[in-house]
């Protein structure tokens, strides 16, 4: 489909693409979370996953060449002494196969799209795509914490890709279930309000009002907090969490601060009048970047 692969587009310093994998499940009370990130500066690998019954996490970061293929499919290789990881396929030919091996985990999942893309570009000269999956099969196996898990449940695929400004801040969440998927962000892009609310249900996308009020208190990031608009009404509740800070010559290059949260979700969704009740899990991310 349009937009899958790599772009290699826009200015040198400030040019960002990443491909994030996501997904929830119930039955083995797993969220995991997977981002391959290409930047002209560094390229960056980072996983998030939480067995919250057990109280378990694994978080991973490193810096490391990522080779990623231009073109209307996603194709993304990285190795190195940490171990490899691949993204193959596209939405015509089924969906995507990640690949992951690594000491403390190896992961063989398959993300099989059961919505159409959207892309999100309604921003300042349409320097700003987001390529979104947000309802998918998630099938295959995932080996951590000494287990195997079949994993078969829903899951979300985002991309974007973006000349940033140098300074950006950003909400982000993602509530996955079997009847609807829902996305909405917020932030901060050096003065300029950046937002969108989509969600997936009855085998259409729609758009939900963007003006949300989504604060994140980066102090107490475990604190219940809301996110509302004219038709959301959703409380987050942390589960677990993790934050990095990244810094490059001394943070005078990159100065990244990013947390990640296992949440539940609830509340309502407001469509034509109508009150859907939302009850499920899914991810929170807050990002303070000076990159």
């Amino acid at each position: 489909m349009k937009e899958e692969g790599y772009h290699n587009i826009g200015s040198f310093m400030r040019y960002k693409e990443w491909w994030n994998f996501i997904f929830f499940s119930r039955r083995e009370s797993l969220v995991f979370s997977y981002t391959m990130l290409k930047s002209r500066i560094r390229d960056h690998l980072s996983c998030s996953i939480w067995n919250f019954k057990k109280d378990e996490k694994i978080d991973l970061d490193f810096d490391s060449k990522i080779d990623a293929r231009e073109g209307d499919a996603t194709d993304l290789y990285s190795e190195g002494k940490w171990g490899s990881s691949s993204v193959k396929g596209k939405y015509e030919e089924g969906g995507w196969e990640l690949k992951v091996r690594n000491p403390e985990f190896s992961a063989d999942l398959f993300y099989s799209p059961q919505c159409p893309q959207k892309v999100i570009e309604a921003f300042w000269d349409n320097q700003f795509k987001c390529e979104l999956y947000a309802k998918n099969t998630v099938t295959g196996t995932l080996d951590a914490f000494g287990r195997t898990y079949e994993i078969n449940t829903q899951g979300c695929r985002e991309h974007t890709f973006c000349d940033f400004p140098r300074s950006t801040s950003w909400n982000w969440l993602v509530a996955l279930h079997d009847d609807y998927s829902i996305v909405v962000t917020r932030g901060d892009y050096s003065g300029y309000d950046y937002h969108y609310a989509v969600m997936f249900y009855n085998e259409k996308w729609m758009n939900l009002d963007p003006i949300v009020d989504f604060v994140v208190d980066e102090q107490h990031v475990l604190k219940t907090c809301r996110v509302t608009s004219s038709d959301i009404d959703l409380k987050i509740y942390p589960i677990r969490h993790r934050h990095s800070h990244k810094k490059i010559w001394m943070g005078l290059l990159v100065d990244a601060h990013y947390w990640e949260l296992a949440t539940r979700i609830a509340g309502s969704v407001t469509i034509r009048e109508r009150k859907l009740p939302i009850d499920t899990y899914g991810i929170m991310t807050r990002s303070r970047m000076k990159w």
